[in-house]
């Protein structure tokens, strides 16, 4: 199977993960640690909001829900968390996780399967992982399943406004276009890009490796987390921290302008 090709996992009759296989490649996930440990997006966006976002651990019992190579469950630990486990669906990750952070319990588990009894946790955290999830909507009943009342579930996913963006790219990428709305010409539109259409999107990542995601709408995220009986405490789309400017000010510019992240925190009535 190529890497690319949907699979389903466990459960797969409600959960359809994309690029699974691709994680079970020991060098695309060396690469993926060092590129996350370098990656502006990650230093300057992602991580400094999704912290703010966790708020005070201290004394909780926190499980991380896609914990790649096992940092982030690091870091909370070192904010204070009592307890903090880590789940991901990739062998390979998780064995990355156990020698870099051996005193965390790490599962390889399913999102929308997880073996842990009701009520365990005070707080599910999730860094860029749904986006690789079909029907969210198992995964949401899971958590509030395994959620103490009052928990919160915050994570984060790609921005649907930066991933429906039509891009074009010319003089062998180093030209590169993101291109949303339309041109009419006397009676004729061109549509350019689309932000309703579920579908598959994605590329190769280090010239390599095809990883592929599922684009929903803004609507397919929240939904299916309020259907599923979590209160929606606040949405989250954060702008870059202005010590990127000096680092890399094009992309410091793009990213104050265009999301490229959306944080949501989720409470367990």
């Amino acid at each position: 199977m190529r890497a690319h090709e949907p699979v389903w996992y466990e459960d797969g009759e409600y959960m359809k993960v994309l690029s699974k296989d691709i994680y079970a490649n020991s060098g695309f996930v060396y690469k993926f640690t060092k590129g996350v440990e370098s990656d502006p997006f990650h230093i300057y966006i992602d991580k400094p909001a999704m912290h703010k976002a966790l708020g005070r651990v201290r004394g909780k019992k926190v499980l991380c829900v896609g914990s790649g190579n096992g940092d982030e469950c690091a870091y909370i630990k070192s904010v204070g968390a009592v307890s903090v486990t880590g789940i991901d669906l990739s062998k390979e990750m998780v064995k990355q996780a156990r020698s870099r952070h051996p005193g965390i319990n790490f599962y390889v588990m399913s999102a929308d399967n997880m073996k842990f009894p009701p009520k365990s946790f005070d707080i599910l955290y999730s860094d860029l992982v749904l986006h690789y999830i079909d029907d969210l909507g198992k995964v949401f009943r899971d958590a509030f399943r395994v959620l103490k009342p009052g928990g919160r579930f915050i994570f984060s996913t790609t921005h649907p406004i930066y991933d429906m963006l039509e891009r074009r790219h010319s003089n062998r990428g180093k030209h590169a276009e993101g291109l949303f709305g339309y041109i009419r010409d006397d009676k004729r539109y061109r549509i350019i890009g689309d932000y309703f259409t579920r579908r598959v999107i994605g590329g190769k990542w280090f010239n390599k490796y095809d990883v592929r995601f599922y684009y929903k709408p803004i609507s397919g995220i929240i939904m299916p987390a309020l259907r599923a009986g979590f209160l929606l405490n606040d949405i989250i789309e954060p702008k870059a921290l202005a010590s990127l400017k000096k680092v890399n000010p094009g992309r410091y510019k793009k990213l104050s302008r265009v999301p490229q992240a959306l944080i949501l925190n989720l409470q367990r009535p």
